[in-house]
């Protein structure tokens, strides 16, 4: 009579590793899903604070505790961060301009609010008013 134990101890450690990889793909599966998901809030909270201000500007700098002069500490993908944070310091700029020439501030702006335009909308957070 043939000894079973060698066959047994060999599909019992295939189940076990066979049930490892089914459990760490789907542990990776759900890190990485629930990480873009996080990582991507970040960056559309902080394009949403941008949109609000690029739809209602004026030309006039926004009070000092508006969203977008913050939304850079929110975002999460490095161009688009360096690109907010061009654009709130164009816009602390342009208030401490207040009453003289403003065209260093308006061009510090401008520039800046035209890559965080791009940056927002290749991250799909497009204009919801456009």
């Amino acid at each position: 009579m043939r000894n079973l134990r060698p066959v047994v101890n060999r599909r019992l450690i295939n189940i076990g590793l066979l049930a490892a990889l089914v459990t760490g793909a789907g542990v990776g599966v759900i890190a990485a899903v629930s990480g873009g998901h996080t990582a991507s809030t970040g960056d559309a909270r902080a394009c949403g604070a941008f949109w609000a201000w690029y739809d209602q500007q004026s030309g006039d700098a926004p009070a000092p505790g508006d969203p977008v002069y913050t939304a850079y500490q929110e975002a999460t993908t490095e161009p688009l961060a360096q690109d907010l944070r061009g654009v709130s310091d164009g816009l602390k700029a342009l208030a401490r301009e207040a009453g003289q020439d403003q065209t260093p501030g308006q061009a510090l702006t401008d520039n800046a609010a035209l890559s965080a335009e791009r940056d927002c909308t290749s991250l799909g957070v497009a204009n919801p008013l456009s």
